[in-house]
């Protein structure tokens, strides 16, 4: 019972919080937190291949449909926030900022994040919904198909299909 409550909390709070907010603006940005986040140190095709994931998921039916969900999703506590290191992306709910401080990389990653909002870029075609880097080892890495290794990130799919 505890399990379906905190999956509905979590769908409501991704259900209200955004949808109506995530307009192609604040998609971008989402994307290029994410991207920014997750693979700063690693270069314009690793903030890329984070970028896919993200949008994969949207397509997924086991995650919220836009970005900024999905970007945002987090269990969260009884006032709304969300619980430390109970986020799909670590950075987000780790308890340090989130404001990008490196110049440099903060610009690479919007740019990636409005080509691939705006379709104006290529992907690269990797159907990946997780990844984790080289120094964890989540317990869903055993569960799904791994597709390969980039840099730091290891890249999975769930199942056969996004």
């Amino acid at each position: 019972m505890k399990k379906i409550l905190t999956c509905l909390l979590i769908i409501f709070a991704s259900a209200t919080s955004s949808a109506a907010n995530c307009n192609k603006e604040n998609q971008i940005h989402a994307l290029a937190m994410n991207m920014y986040h997750e693979a700063r140190g690693e270069g314009s095709e690793a903030m890329q291949l984070v970028g896919e994931v993200t949008l994969n998921r949207t397509s997924s039916k086991h995650f919220p449909n836009n970005i900024c969900d999905v970007v945002y999703q987090a269990r969260l506590d009884s006032k709304g926030n969300p619980k430390r290191h109970k986020c799909q992306f670590s950075w987000f709910c780790d308890g340090r900022p989130d404001k990008p401080y490196d110049a440099k990389s903060w610009k690479l990653a919007e740019a990636i994040a409005s080509g691939l909002v705006n379709k104006s870029i290529s992907l690269i075609g990797i159907n990946a919904t997780h990844y984790h880097t080289t120094r964890v080892k989540p317990y869903w890495a055993k569960k799904y198909n791994r597709l390969g290794r980039h840099g730091d990130h290891i890249f999975y799919q769930m199942g056969n299909k996004l």
